[in-house]
């Protein structure tokens, strides 16, 4: 099989379609044949190393990439309901997988599918995973009541817009803080407030909410930024470990670890295929092409997902 291989981790390695041995899938598993794989922030933090400690792929064929859409092409001992031909998407947990998404074929644990719609197409599919279920989770983690105060850092970012969208279905107030000139898209999303950018986050939302906020998703990794404006008995939801602040009296901070699940990320796909849930729009890229959608997640002014295509 064809896979989009990092021979060194460094930022500026090459990334190299090479043929590797096809895997085969072990009791619980199954193998999906890949049509389309989400290409994130994430998969250049591989490229340079990030992981390199804990994870069990090393140099020199690591093969990035978290989620995924396709069929499934064989089952491993045990599974069941998951007929081979199955058009299905998934999130993977890359540090503990022997190989990433970026791959003709990938084996992976059967809970962690999802069945793909036919009214949502492979290159859309393979977006949503990784960011719908890291705004599920962070949104969960606040566990918002009807009326609740919720802000949403980098809320027109891919994390940011599916957080407005969960927030707004648990009956939260949303306040979105992005550029100014997408003021418009989170509105459409449902949020009731809208805060521009600025270097003084806190004061800006203050001067509309004196008293605070009962949560923060903050997909925008302000941080400590951020944090004081979430009142005692609230909650800070940091996307990463190195975006979370220091503690504050009665706060509750939580450093997410996003993590697949199969029978969430189904009813998430089901949302979207109802017209219920918005998604952003796609660019893709051959799989040969790797290194120019790596190059795209550094320009600015991207409002869409990408997708290598096998």
């Amino acid at each position: 099989m064809r896979a989009l291989t990092i021979p060194a981790y460094d930022e500026s390695s090459p990334l190299t379609l090479t043929e590797l041995p096809t895997p085969h899938p072990a009791p619980g598993e199954v193998r999906v044949r890949v049509e389309a794989a989400g290409v994130n922030p994430v998969d250049p933090f591989i490229r340079s190393g990030g992981f390199a400690a804990v994870s069990t792929q090393q140099s020199p064929q690591v093969v990035a990439g978290w989620e995924l859409a396709g069929v499934v092409d064989a089952l491993g001992a045990g599974v069941t309901g998951w007929p081979v031909g199955t058009a299905v998407v998934a999130l993977i947990d890359w540090v503990g997988a022997p190989g990433g998404t970026h791959a003709e074929q990938v084996v992976l644990p059967a809970n962690l599918l999802a069945a793909r719609p036919d009214a949502v197409a492979p290159a859309v599919a393979a977006t949503v995973p990784l960011n719908a279920l890291t705004a599920r989770q962070a949104v969960a983690e606040l566990h918002p009541r009807a009326g609740a105060t919720v802000v949403v850092t980098g809320a027109a970012g891919a994390v940011g817009t599916f957080a407005i969208q969960f927030a707004v279905g648990t009956g939260a107030r949303v306040v979105a803080i992005a550029g100014s000139e997408d003021e418009q898209t989170v509105r459409r999303l449902g949020a009731e407030i809208f805060v521009a950018r600025s270097d003084d986050p806190v004061a800006a939302v203050r001067a509309v909410l004196p008293d605070g906020v009962d949560g923060i998703v903050d997909a925008a990794l302000l941080g400590e930024s951020i944090i004081d404006l979430v009142r005692p008995g609230g909650t800070f939801v940091g996307l990463t470990p190195s975006s979370i602040p220091s503690p504050r009296p009665e706060v509750t901070t939580v450093s997410l670890d996003v993590h697949g699940d199969g029978r969430t990320l189904a009813t998430v796909m089901d949302a979207i295929a109802r017209g219920e849930l918005a998604v952003r729009e796609v660019e893709t890229y051959p799989a040969a092409e790797g290194a120019s959608a790596y190059a795209r997640l550094a320009k600015s002014g991207r409002r869409t997902g990408l997708s290598l295509l096998f």
